[in-house]
């Protein structure tokens, strides 16, 4: 039996009942076949970003077609692909090029701002040759008008001999004084305006002293500040060639380095092969762009300047010479009855404490940098003469200024440390030697020791003088501990007085 049911053909045999049921399946078979177009165009598209990345080509362009029926991929790559890098270009060039990029990069920033120091050099110099021209002529004018009145005065001069003459010779005839009256009235007029022309002259000749003075103060400050830049440039140039230095030893061992890296890596390429095959996954891994965020910070590999030398020396002083007074000032609070001995027999025991310690110190300190620094033996010697003689100024002038002067001292202290960390270029802040800054700078005593010391490290014979001052200065220090005056001993030897004359 056949029947319809609601659209659906229901057919009975026997005790069988089968349903069939009418369906359009063209909808479901065009998705499918969209999706699987679409996958194998997506998977087209990944390759051939693959073979522009690669290739370094775009395949969208018209002309790559006719290109590629004239030769094949390998052709037409570019030299910014990476098949020309893998392929055709020296790793160790490739390296070579990057590090010497980066370095004459930095050498010539360094250079362009020597350029402009010495273009503002050569245009100081300049200004001065035209202000000296002018002062030469100035003077010459000067020297000519000199001249001239001192011609004029002479003949002044023996004019008025010639005058003294008649006179004496009118006195000694007798002759009638009413006749020669009036010549002399005549006379006297004369050398009068004489006198007056040459003071007028005189006065002219002053003013223009003055202008030529005036002058001549204006081109030697234009020369001082020349002065000043010439040591700039110098110093820029010293640190330039410093800088090439250290650069050149580090491209060298850069170099060695990346020899070694290049030979390793052609061994790793060389074993990555499977069979006569490529290993592509090792490729793919190669090629594939490392993500990473560049912070952009430069971490120095040798930060041991003597910025931290004069920086610890300083600081090392400090506290010995708090507490040497802080141990003074508690001696001298329990012993009330010490015995009446002289001003320099109380100082003495307090200013050998510290002149020792000071040795103890400056010697360790200089052993310690002079390790770290790699000194040959004579020199390191002389390193360590020199510290110690810093330390000897350092813990001796900070140990009188704490015992008597102490919170002034101590401010004194504060400050000098205060100027040096402020204005030191060891922490990469420039300071223009002409501006109010670096005037002030000039008054920093850290600054000349860290002069010296970075002379000493680059091997400049330009220290004696510091090396004088700093002895002479602990001397002083040495000599003024023991004339440390307090004002309880003032007390003391007032009660000792009271105490005589009551009895």
């Amino acid at each position: 039996e056949t029947g319809t049911d609601n659209g659906k053909v229901i057919e009975s045999t026997t005790n069988q009942v089968i349903h069939q049921k009418t369906e359009k399946i063209t909808d479901i078979t065009s998705s499918v076949l969209i999706k699987e177009a679409v996958d194998t165009v997506e998977s087209y598209q990944g390759l051939m970003s693959l073979y522009e990345m690669y290739y370094g080509i775009d395949l969208r362009t018209k002309d790559v077609g006719p290109k590629l029926e004239e030769g094949s991929l390998d052709a037409i790559a570019t030299d910014q692909s990476l098949y020309y890098v893998l392929n055709k270009q020296s790793l160790i060039d490739l390296i070579s090029n990057l590090v010497s990029s980066s370095i004459t990069t930095e050498i010539k920033q360094d250079m362009s701002g020597l350029k402009q120091k010495i273009n503002s050099y050569q245009q100081s110099i300049t200004s001065a040759d035209q202000n000296s021209m002018l002062l030469a002529e100035k003077l010459n004018g000067t020297t000519q008008q000199a001249t001239s009145m001192n011609e004029n005065l002479g003949e002044y001069l023996k004019g008025l001999a010639k005058w003294r003459e008649n006179s004496l010779k009118l006195v000694e005839e007798q002759q009638v004084l009413t006749t020669n009256h009036a010549g002399e009235q005549t006379a006297i007029l004369s050398l009068d305006s004489g006198i007056k022309s040459l003071m007028m002259q005189s006065q002219s000749l002053v003013e223009s002293s003055k202008h030529s003075l005036a002058t001549s103060d204006d081109v030697y400050k234009t020369f001082d500040q020349i002065n000043g830049q010439a040591k700039e440039i110098q110093d820029s140039g010293t640190t330039i060639v410093s800088k090439a230095d250290l650069l050149l030893n580090d491209f060298t061992k850069k170099m060695e380095d990346d020899k070694s890296f290049s030979k390793n890596f052609t061994k790793i390429l060389a074993n990555s092969r499977i069979g006569d095959r490529q290993n592509e996954m090792l490729y793919d891994f190669l090629a594939s762009p490392v993500q990473k965020q560049n912070d952009g910070v430069i971490v120095a590999g040798n930060a041991f300047t003597p910025y931290l030398i004069v920086l610890t020396c300083f600081i090392v002083a400090l506290f010995t010479a708090y507490a040497i007074a802080n141990q003074e000032k508690k001696r001298m609070q329990s012993d009330h009855f010490e015995e009446k001995f002289s001003l320099i027999d109380m100082n003495v025991p307090t200013t050998v404490v510290a002149f020792g310690i000071s040795i103890v110190e400056g010697i360790s300190i200089g052993i310690i940098s002079g390790r770290l620094l790699k000194f040959g033996q004579d020199q390191s010697l002389l390193w360590i003469a020199f510290i110690t003689f810093i330390m000897m100024a350092f813990v001796l002038v900070s140990t009188y200024l704490l015992r008597q002067i102490k919170m002034v001292g101590m401010f004194i202290l504060l400050v000098f440390l205060s100027m040096y960390l402020f204005l030191t270029e060891a922490v990469g802040s420039k300071v223009d030697q002409m501006s109010s800054v670096g005037k002030i700078r000039q008054f920093s005593p850290l600054q000349y020791i860290e002069s010296f010391l970075n002379d000493f490290i680059s091997g400049k014979d330009t220290g004696k003088v510091i090396f004088v001052v700093l002895f002479v200065i602990a001397i002083i220090g040495l000599v003024s501990n023991l004339f440390v005056w307090h004002k309880k001993w003032e007390e003391k030897e007032v009660n000792d007085q009271t105490m005589e004359h009551s009895g």
